[in-house]
């Protein structure tokens, strides 16, 4: 009985540290998006606080009109 009671505030502790951490990284992201809103029109994956999103509106450039000359 008393390793269960012993590890308790251990498992205390950890879930606050890993809370803490959450609300560190959300953070982070906010400023992080503050900084470079909108770094890319074209369709790419971003982290954030809750996992990847799909940001961005335009489909990603074909790499094969990458050398062809536009006008």
């Amino acid at each position: 009985m008393t390793q269960h009671t012993a590890a308790t505030p251990i498992l205390r502790r950890i879930r606050h540290e890993l809370a803490e951490l959450g609300r560190a990284h959300e953070v982070m992201w906010d400023h992080l998006s503050r900084l470079d809103p909108d770094p890319s029109p074209y369709l790419h994956w971003e982290p954030t606080a809750y996992g990847w999103r799909l940001y961005g509106s335009l489909p990603p450039p074909d790499p094969a009109d990458a050398g062809r000359e536009t006008g």
